[in-house]
C-alpha cells in the first residue's frame, strides 16, 4: 500500500528539513558489495610514462607497497582495434570503455550502452542515491587552450566533462557538509552545519499527523505493510544519522583544502604555475566526496592527451620553459628535452598517487579506513616510447580484501580492458568483459584474491 494519501506539499515540507541528508542517504535499492570495496578513482596520466620510470614507481610507492599492484606488459587492444597506433589523441576515448564500438552489454541487470566507460558502469549500478554517482575531476593549467579529450562516457560519443575548478568541485561534493576554510570561523560554522543537521529531527516525525490519517484511512489489512515501511524508513534515518556524523567528520582542517574565490578563477586554475597545487587540492576533495558517500565514482584527469603543461614548479629543472608533451619526445627534440627533467616528471606523478593513497589510507571509516574500501587505478592511454600501446604504465591499488595488492603482474600482453574488467567484478559487479570483443579476454582474475 503507498503513501498516496499524503499530502505532497506537506511531505515536501517535510523533505526540506533535510536538504543536506537525503543525498547522503545510504543506497537502498542496490546493495554495496559483500566485500566493503564499494569505491572506483581512475588516476589518468595521459600521453603515458615508463611503466617504472627508473625503478620510481615501487620506491616512490613503497609505504604503500603492501596496497599496490603494479601491472607490466598491458596492451590497450582496443585502441589499436579503433584507431590505429598513431591516432594518439583518441586514445583516452577507448581507455575506460574498451572502444566505442563494441556492442551493448548487461552488468548486474542493468543495461550497459556501447561506450559507456567503466567509471559510469559503477555509477550505474553502485550509485545509489549518492547526489552524484560519478564525479570527474582534476588539474588542466594550460591544457584548456587546445580542448578537452575526454576518458569518462555515457555512451558512445557522450563525454562527461570534468570540473577542474576547485571551487566548484568543493561546492558540488562538499559545501553541504562544511564550509570552506580552516580559520576559527568557518570551523565554527562547519559545527553549527553539523548541530543544525542533527537538531532538525526525523521528517517522519515532522508528518505525524498526516501519517495517523493514513493509517486510519488505509484500515486494519493495509496497516501491517504500512507498518513495515515506515520500520524502513526509520532505520534509514538512523543510518543517516550516523553518515552525517562521519561526514562531517571528514570536513576537518587536515582533510580539506583552504580555498577562497581566487582558486575559481579561471586565470588560476589555468595556470600552469598553480597546476599541482590545483591537483592536490582536488584529490582532497575526491578523498572527503567518497568518505562522505557523495560520490562513489571519480575519475581524476591530469590534464589531457598532448599535454601542453610547463612543469616548471618541479625543482632544480635543467631545462625550463619545456611542456609535457615536447618531454615525452625526446628523440624529437633532443635539444630542448633533458632526460632528467622527464624523469623528475614521470617521478612527479608517481609522488601525487601517492599522495592521493595518503589521504584514503588517514580516514578512518570504523573498522576500515578509506583506502580499504576503495580501489585505485591508475592509467595512462599510451606508454613513452613514441605513444605505443604495449606495456602501458598501469597499478591498482587499494581494497586490499579483494584484489591482490602488494605484488607485481605481467599481463604478457593481455589487453588493458581485462584489468579495468576484473576491477569492476571486484567491486561486485557482474560483467564478463568490457567494450568490443576483439579487445579483451575477459577479466585478469589473477588480480582477484
Amino acid at each position: 500500500m503507498s503513501l498516496t494519501h499524503i499530502n505532497r506539499r506537506k511531505f515536501l515540507v517535510g523533505a526540506s528539513s533535510l536538504p543536506l541528508a537525503l543525498p547522503l542517504l545510504p543506497q537502498v535499492t542496490r546493495a554495496a558489495p559483500a566485500s566493503g570495496v564499494k569505491n572506483l578513482i581512475v588516476f589518468w596520466v595521459p600521453d603515458g610514462s615508463p611503466t617504472d620510470p627508473a625503478g620510481s614507481r615501487k620506491t616512490l610507492l613503497a609505504r604503500h607497497r603492501k596496497n599496490v599492484a603494479v601491472i607490466t606488459n598491458s596492451q590497450h587492444t582496443a585502441y589499436e582495434r579503433e584507431y590505429g597506433s598513431e591516432e594518439h589523441p583518441n586514445g583516452p576515448r577507448t581507455l575506460l570503455t574498451g572502444g566505442q564500438n563494441g556492442p551493448d552489454r548487461v552488468a548486474n541487470g542493468v543495461k550497459v550502452p556501447a561506450g559507456r566507460s567503466a567509471d559510469q558502469i559503477v555509477g550505474s549500478v553502485l550509485g545509489g542515491s549518492a547526489i552524484f554517482p560519478t564525479y570527474e575531476l582534476g588539474s588542466w593549467g594550460s591544457n584548456m587552450k587546445d580542448g578537452v579529450r575526454y576518458i569518462s562516457f555515457e555512451s558512445r560519443g557522450k563525454p562527461r566533462v570534468p570540473s577542474y575548478n576547485p571551487v566548484k568541485s568543493y561546492a558540488d561534493l562538499l559545501s553541504g557538509l562544511a564550509p570552506s576554510g580552516n580559520d576559527a570561523d568557518a570551523l565554527a560554522a562547519r559545527e553549527r552545519t553539523r548541530r543544525t543537521l542533527l537538531m532538525r529531527g526525523s521528517l517522519l516525525d515532522s508528518l505525524v499527523p498526516e501519517l495517523k490519517r493514513t493509517c486510519e484511512a488505509v484500515g486494519s489489512s493495509g496497516r501491517d505493510s504500512l507498518d513495515a515501511y515506515l520500520t524502513s524508513v526509520r532505520a534509514v534515518e538512523k543510518r543517516t544519522k550516523a553518515m552525517l556524523e562521519q561526514g562531517m567528520g571528514m570536513a576537518s582542517p587536515s582533510a580539506l583544502p583552504k580555498l577562497d574565490n581566487r582558486w575559481g578563477e579561471a586565470a588560476f586554475y589555468q595556470d600552469d604555475k598553480n597546476f599541482n597545487v590545483v591537483g592536490e587540492a582536488n584529490m582532497r576533495i575526491a578523498a572527503a566526496a567518497l568518505a562522505a558517500g557523495t560520490t562513489r565514482a571519480i575519475t581524476f584527469h591530469w590534464g589531457t592527451t598532448g599535454p601542453t603543461t610547463v612543469p616548471d614548479w618541479l625543482p632544480n629543472r635543467k631545462l625550463k620553459g619545456v611542456y609535457h608533451h615536447r618531454l615525452s619526445h625526446p628523440k624529437e627534440h633532443p635539444k630542448d628535452v633533458s632526460f632528467a627533467d622527464r624523469q623528475m616528471l614521470y617521478q612527479w606523478y608517481e609522488e601525487q598517487l601517492a599522495f592521493l593513497l595518503d589521504r584514503l589510507a588517514e580516514i578512518d571509516m570504523g573498522g576500515q579506513t578509506l583506502l580499504d574500501q576503495t580501489v585505485v587505478l591508475r592509467l595512462s592511454e599510451s606508454n613513452n616510447n613514441g605513444h605505443a600501446t604495449n606495456d602501458l604504465p598501469v597499478s591498482v591499488s587499494g581494497g586490499s580484501s579483494v584484489f591482490a595488492v602488494g605484488s607485481d603482474h605481467d599481463l604478457k600482453g593481455r589487453s588493458v580492458c581485462d584489468v579495468i574488467t576484473a576491477v569492476l567484478q571486484g567491486l561486485g559487479i557482474q560483467m564478463d568483459a568490457l567494450g568490443r570483443p576483439d579487445s579483451n579476454a575477459g577479466a585478469y582474475t589473477a588480480l582477484l584474491r
